[in-house]
């Protein structure tokens, strides 16, 4: 790799890569095995706000992406004097900070008392607690702006916070800006950043502006559940206490179970007269106990050893009945030159119907598509290697789930249109007699919404639209 730097700041990282992982490789790094790539590549990032910092010289990178925004904040926080008075101390510490080797989970004090003895070599008199009394506040009010900037993006983006995915990492952002504006002294700052963000930045990026309302609503609504867990968490940290004191297992317990920072179950545990000592690197030892748990899922690797099937139905969605070759046959399945039976998948159950050859007919139960090759099982006689057959789909069926895989579809559009662009399938399923769509969205939906979406869609039926594939 090659660093692009401009006065200790990197700009760019070019990345050279000719070599790829494999266990028959003929050239080995750090007991690896490579081999040659067919090709080279030259992978080549560039940190654009990294450029803007650069080139505005300002004591760090906030202040030259976020100017209104840091200097909102300052003032609402009563942080003005501070950063004006820290500017030459800030920047510096950026400096020394850029080229600490620090890893995942160590000694936040440690790495402290490492860059205030640079700094005191250079000048600077200050013990540890005035050096951290100056940087703290200031630090965390720049996470601020630069958190409630990503939420703007995520929320308008149509991320929904949850405990899974983007969901997840969105309401641990959201949930560590509460805190940290706490900590400052302006606990009810959030939807105020946000909405100065969307105002700073919607006349490049004008959906922000039209999701407004969305976004400050799930920020207001992520804020709200947020203080009912920290209530709810206020008596489990006290059932803990009671019950024989808190360890560094429960504290992980409580993050996992009750969404608990371990800097609130320490706070609350001092409310109640006990003292707890929160580990540094605690995030860390959350990820190692989650990678603990988690197991590898391999797709299946099952091979046909047959020529691709040609997905004959999309052709023509109308037709049921089709002739085709045998390609490949064992005890219950087989698989087709072409065919018109759907296989399962995207929620919807696959085709069934019957298979005819020389004068025999079997039922196909169950269709599925393993690669390029679409498997039909067959109940009752296998048609052998290479016979040519007629295949029969039955339209029953093939026609209820059609209506419903279109019905999934008019849904999510009418949801899109009642509740925001943030909404998005999550999951569906589709059978004969009925189907279900998953939708993202932040709020549980009311009769009267539900009414809505019903309504609109059956407005799209009457309007009797042509269906294209």
């Amino acid at each position: 790799a090659l660093e692009v730097l401009a006065g200790g700041l990197e700009l760019a990282t070019l990345v050279f890569m000719d070599l790829e992982e494999d266990s028959d490789g003929e050239i080995e790094l750090k007991e690896i095995k490579f081999r040659r790539m067919p090709r080279s590549i030259v992978d080549t990032g560039y940190g654009l706000e990294r450029l803007v910092w650069a080139s505005q010289g300002t004591p760090t990178i906030y202040e030259a992406v976020f100017p209104e925004a840091v200097s909102f904040l300052t003032k609402k926080a009563n942080l003005e004097a501070k950063l004006e008075k820290s500017g030459t101390l800030i920047s510096e510490n950026a400096k020394l900070c850029g080229v600490l080797s620090v890893d995942y989970g160590s000694d936040l004090t440690k790495l402290r008392q490492m860059v205030l003895d640079r700094l005191n070599l250079q000048g600077y008199d200050l013990s540890l607690s005035e050096f951290t009394s100056t940087i703290e506040p200031l630090e965390k009010l720049f996470a601020i702006v630069d958190h409630s900037r990503a939420l703007a993006f995520m929320f308008g983006d149509g991320i929904v916070p949850s405990n899974v995915k983007a969901g997840y990492l969105a309401r641990m952002i959201l949930r560590r800006t509460v805190l940290l504006s706490k900590d400052i002294n302006v606990p009810e700052i959030l939807p105020e950043m946000v909405k100065h963000h969307i105002d700073n930045f919607s006349s490049t990026y004008p959906e922000l502006k039209r999701n407004e309302s969305h976004i400050l609503d799930m920020v207001n609504l992520e804020i709200e559940r947020f203080t009912q867990t920290l209530e709810r968490g206020r008596r489990a940290v006290k059932r803990e206490l009671d019950s024989g004191g808190i360890n560094q297992d429960k504290l992980l317990e409580l993050y996992d179970s009750q969404g608990l920072p371990p800097s609130v179950v320490r706070k609350f545990s001092e409310e109640q007269g006990h003292s707890i000592e929160v580990p540094d690197g605690f995030l860390a030892m959350v990820a190692d106990r989650h990678q603990g748990e988690t197991k590898n899922k391999k797709k299946s690797e099952r091979h046909i050893a047959s020529e691709p099937t040609k997905l004959a139905f999309y052709e023509d969605m109308e037709k049921r009945e089709f002739k085709a070759k045998v390609t490949y046959s064992d005890k219950s399945n087989i698989s087709l030159d072409s065919t018109l039976f759907y296989p399962e998948g995207g929620g919807q159950l696959g085709d069934i119907g019957f298979l005819e050859w020389n004068g025999q007919k079997s039922k196909v139960i169950d269709v599925q598509k393993i690669g390029d090759v679409v498997l039909h099982q067959i109940k009752g006689a296998v048609p052998p290697l290479g016979t040519e057959i007629i295949g029969l789909v039955d339209d029953d069926r093939r026609s209820n789930l059609s209506r419903h895989h279109t019905a999934t579809h008019l849904i999510g559009a009418a949801s899109r249109e009642i509740l925001g662009s943030h909404v998005w399938q999550a999951g569906a399923s589709k059978s004969v007699d009925r189907a279900r769509l998953d939708i993202t969205h932040h709020r549980r939906l009311t009769r009267e919404v539900i009414e809505s979406i019903e309504s609109k869609v059956n407005s799209l039926i009457l309007e009797d639209h042509a269906i294209t594939t």
